[in-house]
């Protein structure tokens, strides 16, 4: 059985690891390593470097570079400064322009929040006057129920009073009835009284009892 001869990695092959840059996919040789306070990190080339530390106080965070080791760095060109400066350039017009529109929208949420603010001022005040008018409603309708009631019983009252003449004869200046009085019936006589009466009666001449 043959065993392989393996050979450790020596600290000079770890340093002749080429690590190429992490930032918007360069691909350029890294040259330092670099971590944000929220945790991203990386590996970053010379120029994205320079650009990092660019967008690092403008963003207010903290960032922090380690060099990699190994890691050469070649003096940059008059071109490669050139656009290096056109990219700083173009991402302070745009962290200009993110700072305004967010500006703006500041000032429109303050102005929402307190058009809110008005328009539930005004809601609540709108629902008080309702509750205001539901209550004086509820007071005219009792109110006009007591009326109807009220008239109702005048009616009844008016009804009397009218039956109540109608039973009464009408009476003249001087008070008397205007309208013929009722006749008193006569009151039939006892049954003594009548046998007495017809005992003492004489009979009418021709009667036959008489001519005998």
């Amino acid at each position: 059985m043959t065993q392989a001869n393996e050979q450790p990695e020596t600290p000079a092959a770890a340093a002749q690891t080429v690590h190429l840059c992490t930032v918007d996919d360069c691909h350029e040789p890294a040259v330092a390593g670099y971590q944000w306070d929220w945790g991203e990190r990386g590996v970053c080339c010379a120029k994205h470097q320079f650009l990092l530390r660019q967008k690092q106080p403008a963003i207010g965070r903290g960032l922090q570079f380690a060099v990699l080791p190994g890691a050469t760095t070649s003096p940059m060109t008059r071109d490669e400064r050139t656009r290096m400066h056109a990219t700083v350039l173009t991402l302070e017009d745009e962290l200009r322009d993110a700072k305004s529109r967010g500006l703006e929208l500041y000032q429109s949420n303050t102005k929402l929040a307190e058009e809110s603010r008005r328009l539930a001022a005004r809601n609540r005040e709108l629902e008080a006057q309702l509750k205001d008018m539901q209550h004086e409603m509820q007071a005219l309708s009792d109110k006009h129920d007591t009326h109807l009631a009220d008239l109702q019983d005048a009616r009844d009252e008016l009804n009397r009073a009218q039956r109540l003449q109608a039973l009464t004869p009408e009476r003249d200046e001087h008070g008397r009835f205007l309208s013929k009085p009722v006749e008193a019936k006569p009151v039939p006589p006892e049954p003594e009284q009548l046998l007495t009466d017809l005992q003492d009666a004489k009979p009418p001449p021709g009667d036959p009892e008489h001519l005998l």
